[in-house]
């Protein structure tokens, strides 16, 4: 539960940098609804379950007064609703997807990039990267590194680029990863794991997630990258 001090005055606003541990939802009907990301708690003392409890009997409310109010009647209540039930959706949304525990779904990669094609800039996958939380690397169909974002393997994103990405990899693993990279364009993207070699000399499992896409007459990959084995490649592998 929240304590008084971890409640926010309505009128001050929750910075990412001093409270990490608090998400701010803002609407122009709301002026303060904050979720506490380890505990899921909200602000009013509401925990996780309790919140999915209201947004159900919000959806349900709604679905009524849109069947058996008239329309003249229903109008304001309605719209005063719907903007309560969008806060409530994006307090109760996953903070990472599926089974690879992105930050992103998978169809939203393709989805943007695609969208960003149409801009015809040539730097529209470095800008995208610029707003996208987490590891991403952007590859060329050869393989070398073309875009980075956040620390890789305790490199900074200017110390990559440029470089094949087999370059990080284990001897003994660089056939497999050659292979598993030339059947990403070959229709066959995914998941793939690799034992990698850190600035520091240190070895350890990372996981690429693949999604191919065009930039004109040019293929690349844009990879996001999560610490740890995939779980499907447990047994593909032996360290």
């Amino acid at each position: 539960m929240f304590r008084d001090e971890d409640v926010p005055e309505s009128s001050c606003s929750v910075k990412s940098d001093t409270r990490p541990e608090l998400l701010e939802i803002n609407h122009r009907l709301f002026n303060l609804f904050v979720v506490h990301l380890e505990t899921g708690n909200a602000a009013q003392q509401c925990t996780k379950e309790q919140l999915w409890e209201i947004k159900q009997g919000m959806q349900e409310i709604r679905r009524v007064i849109m069947k058996y109010v008239p329309e003249e009647k229903r109008r304001e209540p309605l719209a005063f609703l719907n903007a309560y039930l969008s806060v409530l959706e994006l307090a109760t949304a996953p903070l990472v997807f599926g089974r690879e525990g992105l930050f992103y779904p998978r169809l939203l990669y393709s989805s943007i990039f695609g969208a960003a094609n149409e801009a015809e800039r040539q730097d529209a996958p470095a800008w995208i990267l610029n707003h996208m939380v987490g590891k991403h690397i952007i590859y060329d169909e050869t393989g070398y590194i073309l875009h980075a974002s956040g620390p890789f393997i305790g490199y900074g994103s200017e110390e990559i680029a440029g470089r094949h990405f087999t370059e990080f990899i284990i001897p003994e693993q660089i056939p497999q990863a050659l292979q598993s990279y030339a059947g990403i364009f070959q229709g066959k993207h995914g998941s793939h794991s690799y034992l990698l070699k850190h600035k520091d000399g240190d070895i350890n499992w990372a996981t690429m997630h693949c999604h191919p896409y065009a930039k004109g007459d040019k293929l690349m990959v844009l990879s996001a990258v999560k610490e740890g084995r995939f779980e499907d490649q447990a047994e593909e592998y032996t360290a």
